[in-house]
């Protein structure tokens, strides 16, 4: 697993994330570097994982094929009925997304977002906490504009 996502994981909370954070902006602070950041929330992130696409991670992974299946088999096929007062809406299937409120769906969710790109250099970081993200990067001024934007182009093409 990627080292700098810290929920669903064992003693990785969002204190030691914060932790994380903080301690980076104080060490550029007294060597006399400033520090940006971009904060990201990804609206809905547990409803918009590509079933079809962690499968996928699932297999590049080597996960044996009889595990695929059975979550495969957990994801697929869901229906959802809306009811407004007395009245049902016909069953809809779900396409994408992942089950909340389950001891796996965690699991699958950090694998899903386990391939995210690390930054290219060591001025710039990566901290995911579940489907929130902070990328900071540590420099001038101009440097950690620079940084910032590639990232961002580098994470849009993976997202």
């Amino acid at each position: 697993m990627i080292p700098y996502h810290f929920r669903f994981r064992k003693k990785l909370s969002t204190v030691q994330q914060i932790l994380r954070i903080s301690e980076s902006i104080r060490e550029g602070f007294e060597s006399g570097w400033e520090t940006g950041a971009v904060f990201l929330d990804i609206d809905k992130a547990f409803d918009r994982v590509w079933t079809d696409g962690l499968l996928y991670k699932l297999i590049v992974m080597r996960i044996p094929g009889s595990i695929v299946r059975l979550i495969a088999t957990y994801l697929e096929g869901r229906l959802f009925i809306v009811r407004v007062g007395n009245n049902l809406s016909s069953e809809r299937v779900i396409r994408t997304g992942e089950v909340q409120g389950s001891k796996v769906g965690p699991k699958l969710f950090n694998i899903f977002v386990n391939d995210i790109p690390s930054p290219r250099n060591c001025q710039t970081q990566l901290c995911l906490f579940a489907d929130d993200t902070a990328i900071m990067s540590t420099g001038t001024a101009q440097t950690i504009m620079e940084n910032l934007n590639n990232y961002l182009t580098q994470l849009g093409k993976w997202l």
